[in-house]
This record gives C-alpha cells, sequence and structure tokens, in this order.
C-alpha cells in the first residue's frame, strides 16, 4: 500500500468517525441521513461512517454538515479530515484561530462557512484549496 492511499484511508476513516458522531448528537439515524442525502438506504451512510468510501466530495461534505448543523470551527475540522483544507493551513489556524476570518476572505466563498456560523447558499463545484499564483 502506498503512503498517499494510507493517508486516504485514514482521512475517510476520519471524517466518517466525525459524521457518526454528529450524526448520533442529533438523534438520527442512518437512514434519516440517507434520505436527506437522497439515497435510498442506510448503507451508503453506513460506508460512509466506516470510511469504506473512497473520498467525499466538498459538495456531499458541506450538504451533510449543514444537515447536521456542524458550523464553525467545527465545520474547518471536517474540510481538514476530508482533505479539502491544506492540513498545513488548517494547523496554523488553530494556532492563531483571529485569522479565520482573514483566511475566509482569501479563500473567498469556496465552500466554507462564514465566520457567524450560517454557510453561504451555494457552494456546489467549488474547492476550499485557494487559487494557484
Amino acid at each position: 500500500m502506498s503512503s498517499g492511499t494510507g493517508l486516504m484511508a485514514k482521512g475517510t476513516k476520519r471524517i466518517g468517525q466525525l459524521i457518526r458522531a454528529a450524526r448520533m448528537d442529533r438523534g438520527l439515524t442512518q437512514k434519516d441521513l440517507a434520505r436527506k442525502l437522497g439515497v435510498r438506504s442506510g448503507s451508503y451512510v453506513g460506508m460512509l461512517e466506516s470510511g469504506l468510501c473512497k473520498g467525499i466530495g466538498i459538495s456531499r461534505l458541506e450538504e451533510i454538515a449543514a444537515f447536521l448543523r456542524v458550523n464553525g470551527v467545527e465545520r474547518y475540522r471536517w474540510m481538514a479530515a476530508a482533505g479539502h483544507l491544506p492540513p498545513a493551513l488548517f494547523g496554523a489556524l488553530m494556532k492563531r484561530p483571529d485569522r479565520w476570518d482573514d483566511v475566509i476572505s482569501m479563500l473567498g466563498d469556496r465552500g466554507t462557512a462564514s465566520s457567524n456560523g450560517k454557510s453561504p447558499r451555494s457552494r456546489r463545484g467549488r474547492s476550499l484549496r485557494p487559487p494557484r499564483a
């Protein structure tokens, strides 16, 4: 197994754990979440929570986070766990939380929650990665 594959497996398992914890904290079943996501059964959610999916796209992750009311720094943790927020950036921001607003303004409306905890209306197809210079 290559190290890249190992990192992906670790990330998918971690984001799955975060999703499961948030879902359970809200008293929802896998079927409840599956219905919200427009899938027929809870098996997709079960696979996602177990880390058996190869990855989760940012639009799907945002959809799940919004439904489970995950906002603020916790949403950024989700983005980092899923590989949509560079780990070095996330680590730096955890040391300097006063800089979140600066980073958000640099990233623009790229699939992140605003500083007031409300998520932007439309983020489909956008990435958290900053544009290349």
